[in-house]
């Protein structure tokens, strides 16, 4: 009786031990609520955080943002003349039976002996930088003297490379040796083949240019002169301003434009005028 006691004792004490070391390792396994680590907490709060300051940064980066599809104006800068002229014909006007000479070298200095179109493509060049500097998108009709195009091909360049104006650079030339300063000539509008909108617009933009350019250089303000008889400014179907930047016939201003200080004051006057163009536009959209 004794033995059969004692064997029962056995067995509950091992049942004991077994329920025992099973409380142990749910206890161990189970994560209390107030006992949860804080290096847990830490490590989530700072992915949360993490996560949040990434949304952040990408809603704030330009690049996530959706781009600006919308273009700058783009220009056309005509350096006038070239190193070999033609002096075939070509109609000087749309519709227009009446011819005109295609393309000259244009004047020479009286003084240093520097034929226009030199001096054109020195100022086009630095007039592209500067009008670059600004934002604007520039093409050239030219950038080297060894040449071939007329002024109508330079006039109906202005659509096929889509700008939205046309300027054309030149100097004058006089018989009178004291005739100096600057002006802009611009297409008339009493004209069939000249659009009267395309003409005021370049009455405008041509205002704008030579008032910026007298102002730059100190020259002589002569205005602007409206002209049908010339065939960039007829060709052309965008506003389109003829510049002329000086009497290469008289000897100051002759010497003047040779000089790269002078050029570049030629050629800020003139970007000033262009932006002042384009700032009224957009004010007048707005």
């Amino acid at each position: 009786m004794k033995t059969n006691f004692n064997k029962l004792h056995e067995y509950l004490f091992f049942i004991f031990v077994f329920f025992l070391i099973i409380f142990f390792i749910r206890s161990a396994t189970y994560n209390f609520p107030h006992f949860s680590s804080s290096a847990e907490d830490d490590s989530s709060a700072s992915s949360t955080a993490n996560q949040e300051g990434e949304l952040r940064e990408d809603s704030s980066n330009p690049s996530s943002s959706s781009d600006d599809t919308s273009e700058a104006p783009k220009i056309l800068i005509d350096a006038g003349h070239q190193k070999e002229p033609d002096y075939s014909r070509e109609n000087a006007a749309p519709g227009l039976n009446s011819k005109v000479y295609k393309v000259s070298t244009g004047a020479q200095g009286v003084s240093t002996g520097v034929w226009e179109y030199e001096l054109n493509l020195a100022v086009a060049l630095k007039l592209e930088s500067a009008l670059k500097d600004l934002g604007y998108q520039v093409a050239l009709t030219r950038d080297r003297h060894d040449i071939h195009i007329t002024n109508k091909e330079r006039g109906e360049m202005a659509k096929e490379v889509g700008a939205d104006i046309l300027i054309s650079l030149h100097a004058d030339g006089s018989s009178i040796a004291s005739a100096q300063g600057v002006s802009v000539l611009s297409p008339a509008a009493n004209v069939s083949f000249i659009d009267e909108a395309r003409a005021d617009t370049s009455k405008t933009l041509s205002t704008f240019i030579v008032d910026e350019l007298a102002k730059s250089t100190g020259a002589r303000n002569r205005g602007v002169h409206f002209r049908n008889n010339l065939s960039i400014l007829n060709w052309s179907e965008v506003p389109t301003s003829l510049v002329e930047m000086g009497f290469m016939s008289n000897v100051e201003e002759d010497e003047k434009m040779q000089t790269e200080a002078y050029q570049e004051k030629l050629a800020q006057g003139m970007a000033k005028g262009i932006h002042k163009y384009f700032n009224s536009i957009a004010d007048s959209e707005e």
